[in-house]
């Protein structure tokens, strides 16, 4: 096998980033419900949304350590050939694919909470106009079809058999990987969170505000801008990993390994930037209610 181990593909930095990434987001979570409980308002659908997100993240970090510790992540394939297989790398080879399958299922879900999550603090901070509000809701419309789309592509990549997946890797012969479905994911999700970066920045910048008090509220939401660069990271190493899987010569754990490391990375620090906005209360700012009032007073609502 002819593929470069990077450091992302290392045992130790796939276990550090599926319990580090993990703890981190659930940390931001506490941190987030403590804010909005400290400031004595009721937890909304925004703040719910993001448990379900977290407890996917852990999933997929859950994902990432087991797939280490049977040597389905992190490691180098098993040699092994047509007219020789090995039963030690075909079992290896079976794990990283159902290992990577689950977590094909778990990340359209977990980006379309979090994406959600998003757009309803939009809503509920921002006072705004009815039009911007029908736009918004028909955007969590698309987002909860963009995520039910790709959930089904990879539930249905065996076709009526939908636990084919689980059986021996001799017996996957009518499971279809599509690897175009996997770029249509990667570039639609790049582009929607172009999208939730963009949505408050005009609110912001028509604002009777200093133009100290626009920057901060925008460098506040550009701080989401983490996830765009998460997002189009992702996007760029799918590309690779599209181009090393029609490639027999390649190492196929480390290209799953890859593909499953940013994946975690994207997720996770989806889940966190939506986090950040929130923890008003920690860091004294009036911000948030200059905006909010700002906002109010400009499309009288």
């Amino acid at each position: 096998m002819s593929t470069t181990q990077h450091y992302y593909q290392t045992a130790g930095h796939v276990i550090a980033a599926g319990m580090v990434l993990s703890v981190m987001d659930v940390i931001a979570l506490v941190l987030r419900f403590r804010a909005r409980i400290e400031s004595k308002q009721p937890l909304m659908a925004d703040d719910w949304l993001l448990l379900p997100a977290t407890l996917m993240v852990i999933g997929v970090g859950s994902c990432l350590v087991y797939g280490v510790q049977h040597e389905a992540f992190g490691y180098r394939q098993y040699p092994t050939s047509k007219d020789a297989p090995s039963i030690k790398a075909l079992n290896q080879m079976s794990m990283s694919i159902k290992l990577e399958w689950s977590i094909s299922i778990i990340l359209p879900i977990a980006l379309a909470c979090t994406k959600i999550s998003v757009l309803l603090f939009y809503k509920r901070i921002f006072a705004i106009s009815q039009t911007l509000k029908r736009l918004m809701i028909a955007f969590i419309v698309f987002i909860v079809l963009w995520a039910l789309a790709f959930v089904l592509a990879t539930l249905l990549c065996c076709g009526t058999m939908l636990f084919a997946i689980w059986k021996p890797i001799s017996e996957m012969a009518m499971c279809m990987f599509f690897l175009d479905v996997l770029m249509g994911f990667c570039i639609t999700g790049f582009v929607t969170d172009l999208v939730l970066i963009a949505i408050p920045l005009p609110v912001i910048w028509r604002l009777k505000l200093s133009t100290h008090n626009k920057i901060i509220a925008s460098a506040t939401f550009l701080l989401g801008s983490v996830t765009l660069a998460a997002s189009l990271a992702r996007l760029i190493i799918s590309v690779g990993f599209v181009q090393e899987a029609a490639n027999p010569k390649k190492d196929f754990i480390l290209n799953t390994t890859l593909y499953c490391y940013w994946a975690m990375v994207e997720v996770s620090v989806g889940v966190f930037a939506a986090c950040l906005p929130t923890l008003k209360p920690f860091f004294r700012s009036k911000g948030w209610q200059s905006v909010a009032s700002k906002t109010r007073s400009l499309f009288g609502s």
